[in-house]
C-alpha cells in the first residue's frame, strides 16, 4: 500500500486495552514463561496475528494506520494478549528471551501479518469510495460544501463535522440528523398542555 491515511480511535473503543494492564509478582511469573513458549513458536504466534486483524479491527485501524510507530511489535504484542492474555511488558520481557533465529521468523510473520491487514483496508476503503460515488461524492466527502446546502443539511462536509463537535451536538442534529424523541419527556409534556387546557387528555384504552 502506497498511502495510508492515520486514523485514531479513543482508548475506550480498542479491542486490546487489557494489554495495558499490570499483574501480580506471581502472575508475572506464569504469564513470562507462557509467553516465551509462544512467541518461540513462529508459526502459532503467525495465526494469532492474522486473527487480531479480524477480532481486533479498532485498535487494528488505530495501530496499523500509523506508519511512524513499529508495527510489528504491536501486532506481536497484540497477538500474545490475545492468546494468553499476557501484558504488553511482559511479552516485551518474552521477546528478549528469544534467539535471534526466533526473532527473524516471528517479524516475517508480522511482515505477512500487516500486508494482509492492509490489502483487506484498502479492499474496505475501495467499497466506500465507490459508495461515496453513488451519493455524488467523486473523492469522498468534502472540506467543505455549498454554503445553502450546508445550512439545509443536505450534505456531510468535513467542516460541518467539526462545528458539531464544537457545539457538542450529541444528536448530529447539524448533520441532518433528528433528536431522538424521549417517550418519558413527551408523556411530561403532554400532561402540561392538557393542565393548562390547552389540548386535551388522552383516551383511556379499555382493558380486555
Amino acid at each position: 500500500m502506497n498511502y495510508i491515511k492515520r486514523i485514531w480511535h479513543s482508548f475506550h473503543h480498542w479491542e486490546d486495552i487489557g494489554m495495558w494492564r499490570d499483574v501480580t509478582k506471581e502472575e508475572k511469573t506464569q504469564l513470562l514463561n507462557i509467553a516465551i513458549e509462544f512467541t518461540g513458536n513462529h508459526l502459532l504466534y503467525g495465526e494469532n496475528m492474522l486473527k487480531v486483524i479480524d477480532e481486533f479491527p479498532i485498535a487494528a485501524e488505530h495501530n496499523l494506520t500509523d506508519l511512524g510507530m513499529n508495527r510489528r511489535a504491536w501486532i506481536g504484542h497484540a497477538a500474545c494478549y490475545l492468546a494468553t492474555g499476557c501484558p504488553e511488558y511482559i511479552t516485551r520481557a518474552a521477546w528478549s528471551q528469544l534467539t535471534d533465529e526466533q526473532r527473524e521468523l516471528a517479524n516475517r510473520q508480522a511482515d505477512n501479518a500487516i500486508a494482509s491487514w492492509e490489502d483487506k483496508y484498502a479492499k474496505k476503503n475501495k467499497e466506500l469510495d465507490k459508495e461515496m460515488e453513488g451519493r455524488g461524492y467523486s473523492n469522498g466527502i468534502p472540506d467543505e460544501a455549498p454554503p445553502r446546502l450546508e445550512a439545509l443539511c443536505k450534505v456531510p462536509s468535513y467542516r460541518m463535522i467539526c462545528i458539531a463537535i464544537m457545539k457538542n451536538d450529541a444528536h448530529l442534529e447539524t448533520l441532518g440528523y433528528s433528536r431522538q424523541k424521549c417517550t418519558a419527556y413527551m408523556d411530561i409534556k403532554h400532561e402540561e398542555l392538557v393542565r393548562k387546557g390547552k389540548i386535551e387528555p388522552r383516551k383511556q384504552r379499555r382493558l380486555l
